[in-house]
């Protein structure tokens, strides 16, 4: 469930730049009967309780927010709640209402948040716990379906299940949660003292099923990712904070990846198509080798929509020789393209709300910075790190799209703070960032 006092926080990151996904839902303002024999000629209501019954159903939950309406030309327009429809939101009653409407009943939160002087009525809904909730209609209902199951789609949109792909995919999350409180259950019974430290042992974070899908690479003896690692090079993760290993589907998987690329500079990031062929496709994903001149690198992007990449340093490699310099520009150009390249997969509705944003530097150590800009020289500043950089952010969504530029500069400048360069030309970086995100270098 929704955290109260992070409420505000996270529904004001998704009203900032309003679109629906998976687990974010809108809809415009409307009255809440305040009897339950009122809600069978309320079609809006109806709707609503069909998505809380949909919503129960999604691995991790989800979100409807009132007060939102769309216009005609698709745009998303903030409203607010009417003074009238606002006051007859109760959550106990609400509850009451709802609860004759799903087996088991649904479970889920009623918020009053209030975002620009306006107030929105957020349903916060939890996933089911051991079964998918499943509709009841005695009320003869004519938006909800006896005994039927919904889910939310990817489109996004909410519909009964009727593909038996869909029904294999809500059995499967059953069993899963089934197993995961099994699991538990067996700790107390048989180590009452040690419960907690076990339950984690078994319980495994969402971080380390996202490493568990890079396992099957074989990073000590694959001949390019050695190559990468004998000199300086980056490393990036770019992925969601709950783990979900069926995200994306096989089929949309690189379609997705492909319109996600960044070109800005005559080069693609990341590289995905050229002489030597196209990505190649794996169990749950896609993942592509490069080995070409001063070009190595190495990516994968699964199902889970987990984007792992090696590449190395370009300057290490230019002519072959070791030269261990970074480039300033070259520098802030590519972490540009690894943050619009972010920002670009949040656009695809992808990560719910939140994306997890990891880049690391390695081989520091007695690295010079060097470079030029126009009229601009800028050299000898060196790092005497043995540590490489590192650089974590849990970003809401849309705080990529509204911030983009000022998490590029802030990072930028968090790396080159350790070359001990005394007072940078802050506002100069800036104005190249801006100018490279509209392609103007």
């Amino acid at each position: 469930m929704i955290n109260p006092i992070e409420a505000d926080k996270i529904i004001s990151g998704i009203l900032e730049s309003p679109n629906e996904s998976k687990s974010v839902e809108f809809k415009p303002s409307v009255c809440w009967p305040d009897k339950i024999d009122g809600i069978q000629q309320n079609n809006k209501v109806q709707e609503i309780i069909k998505s809380i019954l949909a919503m129960s159903n999604n691995r991790d939950g989800g979100k409807i927010i009132l007060g939102i309406k769309r216009d005609n030309e698709g745009k998303y327009i903030l409203q607010g709640m009417t003074e009238d429809d606002l006051k007859t939101y109760d959550q106990d009653l609400i509850f009451e209402h709802v609860r004759n409407f799903g087996e088991p009943e649904p479970k889920f939160q009623v918020l009053n948040i209030e975002y620009n002087n306006k107030n929105f009525i957020v349903f916060a809904i939890q996933s089911f716990i051991f079964a998918p909730i499943i509709c009841k209609n005695h009320r003869n209902l004519n938006q909800l379906e006896h005994a039927a199951v919904y889910i939310r789609t990817d489109k996004p949109e909410t519909k009964k299940i009727t593909d038996p792909s869909e029904m294999r995919e809500m059995i499967d999350l059953a069993i899963e949660k089934e197993l995961d409180v099994f699991s538990v259950r067996i700790q107390r019974i048989f180590k009452p003292m040690s419960y907690y430290v076990e339950q984690l042992k078994i319980i495994k974070p969402d971080e380390d099923k996202f490493i568990e899908e890079l396992k099957d690479i074989n990073f000590n003896n694959n001949d390019i990712i050695k190559k990468i690692k004998s000199r300086g090079y980056w490393e990036i993760n770019i992925r969601p904070d709950i783990y979900n290993p069926q995200r994306i589907k096989k089929e949309e998987i690189k379609n997705i990846f492909r319109s996600a690329l960044v070109e800005l500079r005559g080069e693609i990031y990341p590289s995905f198509i050229d002489i030597v062929g196209s990505p190649n496709n794996i169990q749950n994903g896609i993942e592509r080798f490069v080995n070409h001149y001063q070009y190595i690198e190495f990516w994968r992007f699964t199902q889970s929509a987990n984007f792992y990449q090696l590449f190395a340093i370009k300057e290490d490699w230019v002519d072959g020789v070791h030269k261990k310099c970074l480039n300033v520009i070259e520098t802030l150009f590519t972490l540009t393209e690894i943050i619009e390249f972010a920002k670009r997969l949040t656009t695809k509705n992808i990560f719910d709300d939140k994306v997890v944003v990891e880049i690391k530097l390695y081989d520091l150590n007695n690295r010079i910075l060097i470079g030029k800009y126009y009229n601009y020289y800028f050299y000898n500043y060196k790092a005497t790190t043995t540590e490489p950089w590192s650089y974590k952010r849990v970003f809401y969504s849309n705080d990529l799209t509204n911030k983009e530029n000022q998490i590029i500069i802030e990072s930028y400048l968090d790396l080159i703070y350790l070359f001990n360069w005394e007072n940078p030309p802050v506002d100069l970086f800036k104005d190249i960032i801006s100018k490279f995100l509209k392609a103007k270098i």
